[in-house]
């Protein structure tokens, strides 16, 4: 610790021209600070100068673009909510338009089934009308054809009878074999 002090000491006289003192207010360091407030003035004043005007108008830029950014993302966000609103009202009209053609559709639908219905019901009564009518032809056409068939052999008959006197047993036998004639002509027309 000597060693420093002297060290220390030996720096101190060195300063002070020779002369061992500590911390004294001479003329040559009341000198210095003022040379050295002085010195920092000037800076101060020339980088104030220097610096001042560009650091406050880059500031002034830097707040003029953030308060622009702001302003265009409010407006951004103005507008987003009135596409918003425009597209939800669009959808609504949509679903709207959705709902009528599907109800069209569905109307459109029962009015066609009634009509197929309606048609098929008139096509299956022509049918049955039709059939009813072919059955009718070919029942009366089975007539006619038994009357044509009743008349021959009622012919038959009364040329036999008339060809020769007939007892009643024969002329039952004759009206049995008669009929049995009609049945096998029956089934096989």
């Amino acid at each position: 610790m000597n060693h420093l002090m002297h060290s220390l000491s030996s720096d101190v006289v060195l300063l002070t021209g020779g002369q061992p003192r500590m911390l004294g207010f001479d003329e040559a360091l009341v000198f210095g600070i003022g040379f050295n407030v002085l010195n920092v003035a000037v800076l101060a004043y020339i980088l104030w100068k220097v610096l001042y005007g560009p650091v406050k108008k880059f500031l002034a830029d830097r707040e003029a673009r953030v308060k622009s950014q702001i302003s265009d993302a409010e407006a951004m966000r103005k507008d987003a909510e009135g596409y918003k609103s425009e597209y939800s009202a669009k959808l609504g009209e949509i679903d709207n338009e959705k709902t009528g053609i599907l109800d069209s559709v569905k109307k459109r639908a029962l009015t066609d089934e009634a009509a197929i219905i309606k048609k098929a019901n008139e096509s299956a009564e022509q049918l049955k009308s039709r059939a009813y009518e072919d059955i009718e032809r070919e029942k009366d056409k089975a007539k006619d054809e038994m009357k044509k068939q009743i008349l021959e052999l009622s012919t038959i008959l009364t040329m036999r009878y008339i060809s020769g006197a007939i007892d009643s047993s024969h002329q039952d036998k004759l009206l049995d074999d008669i009929i049995e004639e009609m049945r096998v002509a029956k089934w096989q027309s």
